[in-house]
């Protein structure tokens, strides 16, 4: 079954404004004041102890698709991610195979969550991207981050 490609931006673009609209930045503050901020509380890690147990399974760092859907799926029913989290976090990878002549991508093949989005705002920064679609991806990283440190 083939997605047109821009219903399927449309729904990205409404999943990213409602992200963002739901843990909206205080645009009063500078970059250095938000730098120099605590880290935003867009987990929510009420229950460490079931978080970090959750988290002891999973390595952000060298983890597939798959089992990001299954450690997305547990936090998520344990409350500690947000819908929009959840939604993200198991947004299956584009493939292009058809188009590139590459393989399909690799559902089990770990790779380094964290370093994905820090190359994606990397790539959005050089290219001039919108600031909001910029935003969205560093509340994703802090996440990954806090999710990462949870791992131990």
């Amino acid at each position: 079954m083939k997605i047109d490609s821009s219903l399927s931006s449309y729904v990205f673009n409404k999943i990213k404004d409602a992200y963002y609209n739901a843990n909206r930045v205080n645009t009063q503050k500078s970059g250095a004041e938000r730098a120099a901020a605590p880290p935003s509380t867009n987990v929510h890690l009420s229950d460490f102890t079931s978080a970090r147990e959750i988290m002891s399974k999973y390595d952000v760092r060298s983890i597939s698709f798959n089992d990001t859907k299954k450690m997305a799926t547990e936090l998520y029913q344990k409350g500690h991610l947000k819908e929009i989290e959840y939604m993200q976090l198991t947004k299956p990878p584009g493939d292009f195979s058809e188009i590139t002549g590459q393989p399909k991508p690799d559902l089990n093949e770990p790779h380094d969550l964290i370093k994905t989005y820090e190359n994606k705002i990397s790539f959005q920064r050089a290219r001039g991207a919108e600031e909001k679609s910029i935003e969205y991806n560093e509340k994703m990283l802090s996440l990954l981050r806090k999710l990462e440190y949870l791992h131990g």
